[in-house]
């Protein structure tokens, strides 16, 4: 999802960055926009933020055992009440979830 913002005349991209990985962002040059409360960027989206781009609807399904459901979450991991399942949402999993992947 694309933003513009009024009076800085520079395109945004929003992303969604887990909390755990927003230090990482910020180093690609990310930043929180407080207006949107939204993670955003300028410009070209480096490859290592490809991950954090937004896509509707798009769930990656997880098999996540409850005793490491602590540790998934800080990295973007999400409960489906619906189908009672993990997942995380985004254009592909964080390398830190890849262990736990649906096969």
């Amino acid at each position: 999802m694309e933003g513009y913002r009024r009076g800085r005349g520079q395109h945004e991209t929003y992303l969604n960055v887990p909390y755990k990985l927003r230090h990482e962002a910020k180093k690609y040059g990310a930043y929180w926009d407080d207006e949107a409360k939204k993670w955003a960027i300028r410009g070209p989206i480096p490859d290592a933020l490809k991950h954090m781009l937004p896509l509707e609807n798009k769930k990656i399904y997880l098999n996540i055992p409850y005793k490491d459901k602590d540790e998934a979450k800080k990295y973007g991991a999400r409960w489906d009440r619906d189908e009672t399942k993990w997942y995380y949402e985004g254009n592909s999993l964080p390398m830190e979830l890849e262990k736990w992947r649906n096969q």
